[in-house]
């Protein structure tokens, strides 16, 4: 069993989700530089990284939406933003 995540952590995180279901899906990601609406559509398939199209030989290596500083949930983001109307 993992340890939980330290509080400051969850805030911050919680902080980010808030922020980035706010900015949209044009949110860059600070890891691959692709934007949020190619994270959320590779959650929705199953996987954590970015769908963003590229050769077979060489996908994007990116290990999930990364926004201030925060690896975010995509689903948990797509939530925020469907409650705030947006």
């Amino acid at each position: 069993m993992s340890e939980p995540m330290p509080i400051k952590t969850q805030v911050d995180l919680a902080k980010a989700e808030m922020s980035l279901a706010e900015a949209g899906p044009g949110g860059i990601c600070e890891d691959c530089g692709h934007f949020a609406s190619r994270h959320l559509q590779a959650t929705r398939i199953g996987g954590m990284g970015c769908d963003f199209p590229r050769p077979e030989d060489n996908p994007c290596d990116c290990e999930g939406m990364k926004w201030q500083g925060q690896r975010v949930d995509m689903i948990r983001v797509l939530d925020l933003a469907t409650r705030m109307g947006r």
